[in-house]
């Protein structure tokens, strides 16, 4: 790693379900990618921190063929008595956005207006934590939403409109689940910009 300690990083293919899961949904005009590409799946360094990666739906645009990356990458880092897991999820939709019309990235009613400039935008975090010793379950979760500004004839460029952090403390024995997430969380930021 530079610092003299040896990591031992394990490659996997696309084709490998512990490595890479696709969905069925590629709305033209990008392209679903399922290849033999290897993608790393574990590192494993110093004092047993041992990570593992999950990636999702990669796309290529149908028109020009350039990546799109993938709409999530997840990393389960193992740590002593500690699981974190953290998920980041990408726009990849491939569309060519009308600058006249509202939109915003974080808005699902306006997803489908995705692209250029918004493609790997981040457009959510989530951390979750388990302390294994006690079985306690935290949760930490931001939500953006940006907006595209036009700087001239085909020049945009995106700007931050809302960050919405939330933060649960589940207790002990309660996972994640798109139900206990309904719960209102112990805390909420909510920072707007102008």
């Amino acid at each position: 790693d530079g610092f003299g300690a040896d990591v031992d990083v394990d490659y996997r293919t696309m084709t490998d379900p512990l490595v890479y899961e696709q969905s069925e949904l590629c709305a033209a005009p990008s392209r679903c990618v399922r290849s033999t590409r290897s993608l790393v799946w574990s590192m494993k360094g110093v004092e047993n921190l041992f990570t593992t990666y999950k990636y999702r739906d990669a796309r290529v645009d149908g028109r020009s063929g350039r990546t799109l990356g993938f709409t999530e990458v997840e990393s389960h880092i193992h740590l002593f008595d500690v699981d974190i897991t953290h998920r980041t999820y990408y726009d990849t939709v491939s569309q060519t956005h009308d600058p006249q019309a509202p939109f915003y990235v974080g808005n699902p009613a306006a997803t489908t207006f995705a692209g250029f400039p918004f493609v790997g935008e981040v457009l959510a975090q989530t951390v979750t934590i388990h302390d294994k010793t006690t079985d306690r379950w935290y949760v930490d979760s931001t939500q953006r939403e940006v907006e595209l500004r036009g700087s001239g004839i085909d020049s945009y460029y995106v700007v931050p409109k809302v960050i919405r952090q939330r933060y649960w403390d589940l207790g002990v024995g309660v996972a994640p689940t798109p139900q206990t997430l309904t719960t209102p969380p112990l805390r909420t930021i909510e920072t707007r910009f102008e």
